[in-house]
């Protein structure tokens, strides 16, 4: 991705190899979750390809591929924005290659909900949310003999009052526990069957 940012032909030229073909169940094109960041950034928003506007995009989107660190982490903002500008961008999320109960279809449908609600807030839910991050949570040898398993969530950096200028960008976060009416307030669902929706607000 960053070989391609170095020229605008090579962008150009390179931004076609991952043009989905006619039919997209034979073989669509696969983003692993680590790079799905950088993937939108550098054909959607940074300098955007003009010709995926008219044509069809199917992307999937591999869970198991989500590396190490901060690649774990998938700005959801970043991915509405491109699907609201890009009306043909479809995505899908897949568990690809995981043995892992946890990431069953209800997983993947509540991926997709999150997403949905997000893309279809209105504008004043809207400009209440700063930041929403969906995170794959992998353990490590040390948190796997404690039992501890593979977790997604969102977490969601919102601020309490939608008045912009109410609102002081350098306070601390509060840390809400409950978040029920919260998430109602927002668009959410009351709760999830496997996915944690984590709500910090900012006054």
């Amino acid at each position: 991705m960053n070989l391609v940012n170095t020229h605008e032909q090579v962008h150009d030229e390179f931004a076609p190899m991952y043009m989905s073909p006619s039919n997209r169940l034979l073989c669509s094109p696969v983003v692993p979750f680590r790079q799905l960041n950088n993937y939108l950034h550098v054909f959607f928003i940074k300098r955007q390809y003009e010709s995926l506007r008219t044509i069809n995009r199917y992307i999937i989107i591999r869970l198991d591929k989500c590396g190490t660190g901060g690649q774990r982490k998938v700005d959801l903002l970043q991915l509405v924005q491109v699907q609201k500008g890009f009306h043909s961008f479809i995505m899908n999320f897949c568990p690809g290659g995981l043995r892992m109960s946890l990431l069953t279809s209800d997983m993947l449908d509540e991926i997709k909900s999150v997403v949905s609600v997000l893309k279809n807030m209105d504008a004043q839910q809207l400009e209440r949310v700063v930041s929403a991050q969906l995170e794959i949570f992998v353990p490590d040898e040390k948190q796997r003999k404690a039992n501890m398993r593979w977790a997604v969530f969102v977490n969601i950096n919102g601020k309490r009052q939608a008045e912009k200028g109410l609102w002081n960008s350098r306070s601390r976060p509060g840390r809400q526990e409950h978040v029920d009416n919260d998430l109602a307030e927002l668009g959410f669902p009351a709760n999830y069957k496997v996915l944690e929706v984590r709500i910090t607000w900012e006054d």
